[in-house]
């Protein structure tokens, strides 16, 4: 990523410079997503919280559920239930 910015106050009034500046500073970004949410998980390791597993065991059991649905076959996940 680079220090450039768009110029604008309001988003009416940018220019296809600005615009094309704030796409190539998105495209970067989501670049490293993938990084990014690899560390965040790192850091739920060890924080128990006092309970039996860490938030990291925690939140990959609940992604788990998410993913499989109700059936637990891979269908429509109700978030209500997690």
């Amino acid at each position: 990523m680079s220090n450039a910015t768009a110029q604008f106050s309001a988003m009416t009034e940018g220019t296809e410079e600005d615009w094309q500046i704030i796409a190539r500073e998105f495209e970067a970004y989501c670049d490293m997503t993938p990084g990014r949410v690899l560390d965040h998980l790192r850091i739920l390791k060890g924080d128990h919280g006092g309970f039996p597993i860490d938030r990291l065991e925690h939140s990959l059991q609940t992604a788990t559920m998410a993913h499989r649905g109700p059936d637990g076959a891979g269908g429509r996940a109700d978030h209500r239930r997690l």
